[in-house]
C-alpha cells in the first residue's frame, strides 16, 4: 500500500474536523490546485471534482492592484467570511498571493482570524510562509505542497533591492576552494560581511520610509499635535512590522541565493570531473551539494540564516577536505 503524502493526510483530517484557516505554501499552479482540492472537501465534495453543487460555497480572491490587494478587495473578504453557507453547513473563502494582503488587508484578517466565523474556513495561498506575519501563520494549519517555488528564482528577481554584484557573487563562488584550506568560521565571517552590506543599504532605504512617514502624516494632520501623534504611532509601528518582516525575507533570499551559488559550484566541480567512478572527491561533493539543498528548504522554518551559513560551512569543509 502506498504512503499517503501530507496533503492527502490533511485532506482526511479536513473531513472530520475542518480547520479555520489552512495556508498552503509552494509554486501559484500547485497551491491554487491543492486550494480548490481542499476547498471541494471542505463542503464535503469530491476532491478532484470540478465546479457542480456546492461552488458557490467557495469565494477565491486574489489581488487586483499592483501586486496587492485593493481596500475594495479587503472589504468583500471580511463580509464574504461573515455570510453564511448558501447550502450544507460549510462555506470556504481562499485568498490567493496571501503575502500580498498588505498592512491593512493583514490587520483585517487578523481580527477575522482572532473571532472567526463558525462556519467559515480560510485558504491562504503563499509562496514563502515567511512573507506573513506569524500572528496569522501561527492561527493556521501550514503545509508545503509539492512544486515549490524555487529559491534561486525568487532570488535572481530580487537581485537588484537585495543590492547583490558581481564582486560579491565572485565571492561566493570562491567558498568551495576556500573550504579546503580555511578555517569554516572564517569563510563564514567573511561572507557575513557581504550579507551585512546589503542590510545596510536596506536599512538606509527603511528609514527614508519612516521619515516621509512622519513628514506626511504631520501635514495631513494641519498639525492638530494630540491627533498627529496617535495617528502617526498606529502608522508608525505598522510600518515598522511591515518593515521587519521585509528584513527578514531579504535576509534569507541572499541566503537562498548564496547557497544555489555554491550548489552550482560543486555541481561544476561534479562535472568536470573526467572520472567514471565515484572516488572519495566526487562523494563528497554531492554530499556538499544535498547539504546546501537540505539548507535551503531549512531556511522556510524560521531559522537564523547566518547561523544556518556557519553550520553549513563547517559541514561542506568536513565533505570536501
Amino acid at each position: 500500500m502506498n504512503a499517503r503524502s501530507p496533503f492527502d493526510r490533511l485532506l482526511g483530517v479536513a473531513v472530520e474536523r475542518p480547520a479555520n484557516a489552512y495556508m498552503l505554501e509552494g509554486s501559484a499552479s500547485a497551491v491554487r490546485s491543492a486550494a480548490h482540492r481542499l476547498s471541494r472537501v471542505l463542503i464535503g465534495r469530491d476532491p478532484n471534482g470540478g465546479p457542480g453543487p456546492g461552488s458557490s460555497n467557495v469565494a477565491v480572491f486574489s489581488p487586483s492592484g499592483a501586486n496587492t490587494y485593493l481596500a475594495s478587495q479587503i472589504d468583500q473578504i471580511v463580509i464574504e467570511a461573515a455570510r453564511a453557507p448558501l447550502e450544507g453547513s460549510r462555506k470556504t473563502v481562499v485568498i490567493e498571493d496571501a503575502h500580498q494582503l498588505g498592512v491593512v488587508g493583514e490587520s483585517a484578517l487578523l481580527k477575522t482570524l482572532e473571532e472567526p466565523p463558525a462556519s467559515t474556513s480560510f485558504i491562504l495561498c503563499v509562496h514563502d510562509r515567511m512573507a506573513v506575519p506569524d500572528t496569522i501563520a501561527s492561527r493556521c494549519v501550514t503545509l508545503a505542497v509539492a512544486g515549490r517555488s524555487s529559491p534561486d528564482r525568487d532570488a535572481v528577481q530580487k537581485v537588484s533591492s537585495d543590492r547583490l554584484c558581481d564582486e560579491t557573487i565572485a565571492s561566493w563562488r570562491s567558498v568551495p576552494a576556500r573550504l579546503r584550506s580555511d578555517k569554516p568560521t572564517v569563510v563564514a565571517a567573511d561572507v557575513a560581511v557581504d550579507l551585512g552590506a546589503a542590510a545596510r543599504h536596506l536599512e538606509v532605504e527603511q528609514q527614508s520610509e519612516r521619515d516621509d512617514l512622519a513628514e506626511f502624516v504631520g501635514k495631513a494632520d494641519g498639525g492638530r499635535r494630540d491627533k498627529a501623534s496617535r495617528v502617526r504611532k498606529r502608522a508608525t509601528k505598522q510600518l515598522e512590522e511591515t518593515q521587519k518582516r521585509e528584513r527578514r525575507r531579504s535576509a534569507t533570499r541572499q541566503v537562498r541565493h548564496l547557497f544555489e551559488v555554491l550548489v552550482n559550484e560543486y555541481g561544476a566541480v561534479l562535472r568536470q570531473s573526467d572520472d567514471g567512478e565515484m572516488g572519495p572527491d566526487a562523494i563528497g561533493t554531492l554530499r556538499a551539494i544535498e547539504r546546501l539543498n537540505s539548507a535551503n528548504e531549512a531556511l522556510g522554518l524560521h531559522v537564523n540564516p547566518e547561523l544556518l551559513v556557519e553550520d553549513v560551512f563547517v559541514d561542506l569543509a568536513g565533505f570536501t577536505r
